[in-house]
C-alpha cells in the first residue's frame, strides 16, 4: 500500500534533522542516541523499515540489549 506523500515527507524531514543534528553536534550524546521506542520517532520514522535502514547507512547502530540506535563520535564527524 502506498503511503501518503505527507507522511513520507515528514519521515524524510525527520531523518534529515536527526542526521544533521548528529553531524553538527558530534560531541553531544543527545543527538547521537535515538530511543527507537520514543512515540514521535516510531510515528515518523521507526514504523518504516527503510527509515531504520537509512539511519544504519548513516552509521547508527543498534545498541546491544537496548532500545537505542547510537552513532559514535567518530562516525558523527564523518557525516560532516
Amino acid at each position: 500500500k502506498d503511503e501518503d506523500p505527507r507522511i513520507m515527507r515528514r519521515a524524510f524531514e525527520t531523518l534529515v534533522m536527526i542526521v544533521r543534528n548528529a553531524a553538527m553536534n558530534p560531541d553531544e550524546e543527545k543527538y547521537r542516541r535515538i530511543r527507537v521506542t520514543n512515540r514521535l520517532f516510531k510515528e515518523r520514522v521507526g514504523r518504516f523499515k527503510e527509515g531504520i535502514e537509512f539511519m544504519e547507512l548513516c552509521g547508527f547502530k543498534r545498541e546491544e540489549r537496548s532500545e537505542f540506535l547510537s552513532l559514535s563520535t567518530r562516525d558523527a564527524d564523518i557525516l560532516r
